[in-house]
């Protein structure tokens, strides 16, 4: 392993043109010097693709849905180490970095970054206080950065899951005797102006495949940080310091998981492939 290991950065595009010029600047303007970058649009009708290729990244059509986008970007990648991001990401200057540095100096196969919510409106602060719980506990905080030779091992990302693909790659990475390290690095998430609406169709799309991620983790720990999540107990002091936000973001849980819990019993009764989310 060289000094600088090649790091490719993936990341999956779907009608993005609002959020992808940031995100790929912040990649651009990494401080880290042995990076490749590659963009898996799923065939935009918007300007995702030209703002992509105007940055001279590589730029890659692959459909339907983000899970197959992200294993194909894998599957191209020259980098010992891939980091995968969402379009609506931007990363600090030194996160991939930090990333290399961690596994380097921990000999560990994957690394969590620190997450935190910007946006607009009531509901994306009550998404960000929510977030602001999950990056130190750790059934919540998922890995992003991965050695590629492990990544291969587990054999990538789930092509049946549209939800909680993340969390079931960092498991089953953990399950194959990989161990996990923590980046002090941080990415910020643009959640937008967050709309219940919103937020229940895409818990309801998760739903839909949650008897596929339960059957692949029957009986696992995390598995019950999905209904109880003990960490808003053990950091109660912060919820009574934002008591009006903590209350928006109870409804917005009762919400969504009211929602994914319809998808879960849609999805039982019918099955679909994971795309099947229009």
């Amino acid at each position: 392993m060289g000094a600088n290991p090649l790091v490719s950065v993936i990341v999956p595009t779907r009608n993005n043109e609002g959020t992808i010029g940031k995100c790929l600047a912040s990649i651009r303007d990494q401080t880290y010097p042995n990076i490749e970058v590659i963009v898996v649009d799923n065939y935009s009708n918007d300007a995702t693709a030209k703002i992509a290729e105007g940055f001279g990244f590589k730029l890659l059509l692959k459909g339907p849905e983000r899970n197959p986008q992200r294993n194909f970007g894998a599957q191209e990648a020259g980098g010992e180490y891939l980091l995968f991001i969402d379009s609506d990401m931007e990363l600090a200057p030194d996160v991939v970095a930090d990333c290399v540095a961690t596994v380097q100096r921990e000999g560990t196969q994957a690394v969590t970054i620190l997450e935190v919510s910007f946006g607009e409106g009531f509901w994306t602060r009550c998404k960000a206080l929510e977030r602001s719980f999950y990056n130190d506990e750790e059934t919540m905080a998922l890995a992003r950065f991965f050695d590629k030779r492990s990544f291969d091992a587990v054999h990538g990302f789930d092509e049946r899951l549209v939800g909680f693909d993340d969390r079931d790659l960092h498991f089953r990475v953990v399950n194959s005797g990989g161990k996990v390290s923590r980046s002090g690095a941080v990415i910020r998430h643009n959640e937008g102006r967050a709309r219940i609406a919103r937020l229940l169709k895409k818990k309801y799309l998760y739903g839909k495949t949650l008897h596929q991620y339960l059957s692949t983790h029957r009986g696992e720990s995390n598995t019950r940080w999905l209904l109880l999540r003990v960490t808003f107990i053990k950091h109660w002091g912060k919820l009574m310091r934002h008591p009006i936000l903590a209350l928006g973001m109870a409804f917005m849980q009762l919400c969504e998981l009211s929602a994914a819990a319809a998808g879960y019993l849609v999805g039982r009764l019918k099955p679909l492939r994971a795309y099947d989310n229009e």
